[in-house]
């Protein structure tokens, strides 16, 4: 079992793998290991990205021993809740307090569109690239407004592509209403839909 998931443990923020955390650790199998820092702000993945990582740092079980060898990831979770308050609080705790101070060398996360733009941010003010497997928001594919930031899910440009093309060829709208929240995801979207 995942020791620092089980219910009752620590705040949202912990460290382990390796880390000064007081978390399960596998040891490395060459003291010479690069050590690699990932601060995690995605929530509620602290389960799956815990065992990824013990697999990985795992160099002896026979299953992709030869990844990332010569490396350990050592991590250190403060998820976002999708929240642009918690974003900034625990990206700021990341690439600043992590590690006994040390900081983490690259983000996973934050969620959603809105609080990933915040961490984007202090990931960019603190020079440390951000990955992001969720947020979708059209702005985030301009590397010139958001330099330290890459996604690996599509932007949400291709859905409203798709839906001013339905629309337009299937429908024969000409004209259409938009409704949408002040929310990055909903407003981006709006904006990036009439820009088509």
């Amino acid at each position: 079992r995942c020791s620092p998931c089980q219910k009752g443990a620590p705040s949202s923020t912990f460290e382990g793998a390796g880390s000064s955390g007081e978390y399960p650790r596998t040891p490395a199998k060459n003291a010479m290991a690069a050590i690699f820092r990932l601060g995690i702000v995605l929530p509620g993945l602290e389960v799956g990205i815990f065992q990824a990582l013990q697999e990985i740092n795992n160099h002896s079980d026979g299953v992709l021993d030869g990844l990332l060898s010569g490396a350990r990831l050592e991590f250190s979770f403060a998820p976002s809740q999708c929240s642009e308050a918690a974003a900034l609080r625990n990206t700021l705790r990341l690439t600043r307090d992590a590690f006994g101070g040390s900081g983490v060398h690259a983000l996973i996360g934050a969620g959603c569109s809105a609080a990933s733009q915040t961490a984007a941010r202090v990931a960019e003010a603190a020079g440390v690239p951000l990955v992001s497997p969720t947020a979708r928001y059209p702005g985030f594919s301009y590397p010139r407004d958001f330099p330290y930031f890459a996604r690996t899910i599509p932007s949400d440009a291709f859905q409203f592509e798709a839906m001013a093309d339905l629309m337009q060829h299937l429908f024969r709208y000409s004209t259409v209403a938009i409704v949408a929240s002040r929310w990055w995801w909903q407003f981006g979207g709006a904006i990036f839909f009439v820009d088509i």
